[in-house]
């Protein structure tokens, strides 16, 4: 069952192979084109996660509450004492006005 030889047929043949290898090469050079970077869907997301981790990550919120829960504590202090100090000078003014 040999096929008869027919002339430029191991061309053709050649030919097709040659076609082959190119389109592999084809695949595989769009295959490292699009395995460059992730999808942009994956972008968005690592993006979107970097930004959080990178908040989590961030000392200069942490060091901002800090700040603002001293400046609460300072403020509450200086409410009660303004309170006490208004109770002990507004004292002295009421008898002062009751006597009069």
């Amino acid at each position: 069952m040999s096929r008869p030889h027919q002339p430029g047929g191991g061309s053709r043949g050649l030919n097709l192979l040659v076609r082959i290898a190119h389109q592999d090469r084809l695949n595989l050079l769009l295959t490292e084109i699009a395995m460059v970077g992730p999808p942009l869907s994956q972008h968005r997301i690592h993006g979107k996660a970097g930004t959080v981790l990178g908040l989590i990550a961030d000392q200069n919120g942490a060091t901002a509450v800090e700040y603002t829960l001293i400046a609460v504590l300072v403020v509450m202090a200086f409410v009660t004492l303004i309170t006490a100090i208004g109770d002990f000078v507004s004292t002295p003014f009421e008898t002062i006005a009751g006597k009069l």
